[in-house]
């Protein structure tokens, strides 16, 4: 008998629950850019492989995109003018330069790393910034008219900009589901590729995938939603055993992306690092060595 495969609809994953963990960040005392490439260094566990999350990122976006491990950020052309603008002035105030360096930076390609961190705290954001990166690439010409999408350099959108089709694609996936591989044409492997690369968005987004919280002894390493609640569920049952560790710090660094507090999220790193460098000091070793 035929196994239908879940389309997993785009709006949304409630994540509210999980800000208990979110709670132990300091305001900033300085202004520094985070340390991304530290971040990319961290191990996590994936297809039963420890390895660094910069491979995890690079290959996620890799495949979603069909090739680029790297992504260009959504600019507005608004934004493109006061860059544009405060490029040519001569001189430029404290706030204008903290101003123009926010939009430089984004107006370059940016790591698949960042993307990741985007997409890991996009669910408690208000603008939901990772659906704005036009990272999908879609080539077949029938499913870009299901999605109401025009044909354009590059052929990469974003879920920002399908997701009101979002429940056409979903008939579409279980139609194309139901046939046998040999029926299926090139509209339906493109109806149910689509699908697959938003499941493993969805993941990322809920913090299902990758695991990223060390394995105690005798345990698997744990996805970051099912650690934080064996963690709160732990302290609720005895207060005295405290928040899981390495949970709090990392909880600390995505709350501090967020919110856009980058002495926060480097000082997160560091202390997340050296706890499980003292737990993990192989695994953490071996990961480093695969950051390119």
């Amino acid at each position: 008998m035929h196994k239908s495969n879940p389309i997993i609809p785009i709006i949304a994953v409630v994540l509210g629950f999980t800000y208990f963990c979110f709670q132990a960040y300091q305001p900033p005392e300085a202004v520094e850019g985070f340390h991304i490439q530290e971040f990319a260094r961290l191990p996590i566990v994936d297809r039963g492989r420890v390895k660094p999350m910069d491979t995890f990122a690079r290959v996620s976006l890799m495949v979603m995109n069909d090739g680029f491990q790297t992504f260009k950020p959504d600019i507005s052309d608004k934004e493109k003018a006061e860059l544009t603008t405060l490029k040519n002035k001569s001189s430029r105030t404290a706030e204008e330069n903290k101003t123009f360096s926010s939009l430089s930076e984004k107006d370059k390609r940016q790591p698949a790393v960042r993307w990741l961190l985007d997409v890991m705290t996009s669910r408690f954001s208000d603008n939901h910034i990772a659906e704005k990166h036009k990272v999908f690439r879609i080539e077949n010409d029938q499913l870009l008219g299901l999605l109401a999408l025009q044909p354009r350099p590059g052929l990469r959108y974003s879920i920002e900009e399908f997701a009101p089709q979002i429940g056409e694609l979903e008939k579409a996936g279980k139609a194309a589901d139901q046939k046998e591989n040999a029926k299926k044409d090139a509209f339906d492997k493109s109806v149910l590729q689509l699908a697959h690369h938003l499941q493993s968005y969805m993941e990322i987004a809920s913090l299902q995938t990758p695991l990223v919280i060390p394995a105690g002894k005798g345990e698997d390493w744990k996805p970051f939603m099912q650690a934080a609640l064996e963690s709160r569920n732990a302290n609720q049952a005895d207060p005295n055993a405290g928040m899981n560790p390495t949970v709090s710090k990392f909880g600390e660094m995505l709350l501090s992306y967020l919110k856009n507090e980058p002495l926060n999220f480097n000082k997160a790193l560091i202390e997340y690092r050296e706890l499980i460098t003292k737990e993990l000091p192989v695994q953490s070793e071996i990961s480093g060595f695969e950051v390119f």
